[in-house]
């Protein structure tokens, strides 16, 4: 990764923290303001916000989340993690629902972390922090995520070996009925990675990452309210996206009409 000056470091700091106080007071002022309004629960990685600036960091009000919060009630979770998935999702929202919370709609924007190739060695980093998620959602499970990870893939990134963070079958049999469970539920899934193209990320990007494709054909195939981005050609790819992965301003908007969509469908 390039190089930051102490210099740029600490003016991101500073515009990072004034940034969080001024979307908190946002944030409750809509709350407020909608408190009669459908009650949604919005829980995304970090295609939820906007990733550039600095003053936008995790916040709602530079992506479609902002524009929910100004028509509904809406509860927001913007990456929480450095690596978050759908185990991160599932395990915040069953924490909700057992403390009393109650939703009208519930939108996940996760999946990408769980479905790409990433270094072994971030594997096992995430597994030091989801460990006791995995076992409080999947206490009976079969499936072993380490044993899972050694078996890595034959293609290297950057000379590491890399795999993915579990199985099609792991998510077809353990996760999606757990997704299911959830009503009514809205998932945003995965859009093609292009390789002869990376936006402005610096580096390329792992050979097969277009294996998100199948894991999220996975949840289009099995989710009621599924948002599919599996067919966008290389021109929307590079419209909608910054990088293959996290949302352009023209992709935000694409997604919060989308959203708005199935949302109406529901009556909402």
């Amino acid at each position: 990764m390039p190089k930051v000056s102490l210099v740029t470091r600490l003016y991101t700091a500073i515009v990072r923290r004034m940034g969080e106080v001024v979307h908190q007071l946002r944030d409750n002022y809509y709350r407020k303001k909608n408190s009669g309004k459908p009650r949604l629960l919005v829980f995304t990685d970090s295609r939820g916000y906007e990733v550039v600036k600095p003053w936008n960091r995790k916040s709602a009000y530079a992506s479609y989340v902002g524009k929910l919060c100004k028509e509904y009630h809406v509860e927001h979770v913007i990456c929480p993690e450095f690596s978050t998935t759908v185990i991160d999702f599932l395990y915040e929202y069953q924490s909700r629902v057992a403390a009393g919370k109650k939703y009208d709609a519930v939108i996940a924007h996760v999946g990408v972390v769980d479905y790409s190739p990433r270094p072994v060695s971030m594997l096992n980093d995430m597994m030091a922090v989801k460990g006791h998620k995995i076992n409080t959602l999947f206490p009976e499970r079969e499936f072993d995520f380490k044993t899972y990870h050694a078996a890595h893939f034959a293609e290297l990134y950057y000379g590491k070996p890399v795999k993915n963070f579990y199985s099609q079958a792991f998510l077809q049999e353990q996760v999606i009925p757990k997704l299911q469970a959830i009503e009514p539920l809205i998932m945003v899934g995965c859009s093609p990675v292009l390789t002869s193209w990376h936006g402005n990320y610096w580096r390329d990007r792992p050979q097969n990452m277009d294996m998100i494709l199948d894991y999220s054909a996975v949840c289009r195939d099995n989710l009621a309210n599924f948002i599919d981005y599996s067919a966008w050609d290389e021109q929307t790819v590079k419209q909608n996206t910054i990088d293959n992965i996290h949302l352009s301003n023209k992709g935000f908007d694409e997604t919060y009409s989308q959203i708005k969509t199935k949302l109406a469908k529901l009556g909402l």
